[in-house]
């Protein structure tokens, strides 16, 4: 059965051959087209090669993926077994969460589907071109560390969070300059959502944490 991501990045892409929509990525498949068996034979042999991971994480960041995609295809040029990371929906709040693309009101209430989704596709049209193993955030958390996380920081103060360390990593620090850049302000004392928009960034910080560590 397919998903819904799947069926809404397909359903993009033919809107994007037909024209329909505007396409922002990078055409692999045309720019490699003259050169595509000696691409294929350059990835069969980056197998044996040093493994790199370009963990671009959120696609929607245009400036980094249509980069890291380039970097991506050079690696493998020249023998690294290259691998993508990216964010599929797995986190509250992250770079691209901010007043200026999502009201706060409805981010609150809502989260932020509508800026996940937009990302996502970003994401997946940059690099699956290439032909290049993507692996994504959901696949390295279970549901219940997701609990845990959930429990973990359910009833903690707003200083509380802003001080919160784990393992020695200053996660709420973070978490912290997270929410500045969410309201883009040097200060949270006005922000009467101050503690709910903090708390998603934690939680964002603990999940990307277990992912990784």
């Amino acid at each position: 059965m397919i998903s819904r991501d799947n069926l809404r990045f397909n359903i993009k892409k033919i809107l994007k051959k037909l024209k329909i929509l505007k396409k922002n990525s990078p055409d692999w498949d045309k720019i490699l087209a003259s050169k595509k068996k000696i691409y294929e034979e350059l990835k069969f042999k980056a197998k044996k090669g040093e493994k790199i991971l370009i963990c671009t994480s959120t696609g929607g960041q245009l400036f980094s993926s249509h980069f890291e995609a380039l970097l991506a295809l050079a690696l493998t040029r020249y023998g690294a077994d290259v691998e993508i990371m990216l964010c599929d929906k797995a986190l509250n709040a992250c770079h691209l969460t901010t007043t200026h693309l999502i009201d706060e009101e409805k981010y609150l209430k809502h989260g932020q589907k509508k800026i996940c989704n937009s990302c996502l596709d970003s994401g997946r049209e940059a690099f699956e071109g290439l032909g290049l193993k993507i692996n994504y955030y959901s696949r390295f958390i279970s549901e219940q560390e997701i609990i845990e996380v959930n429990n973990k920081i359910q009833n903690l103060s707003i200083n509380q969070m802003i001080e919160y360390t784990e393992d020695n990593v200053p996660i709420g620090e973070h978490a912290h300059a997270g929410a500045l850049r969410f309201y883009a302000v040097g200060t949270l004392v006005n922000e009467i959502n101050a503690k709910e928009v903090i708390k998603k960034y934690l939680h964002a910080g603990l999940i990307t944490k277990k992912i990784f560590f």
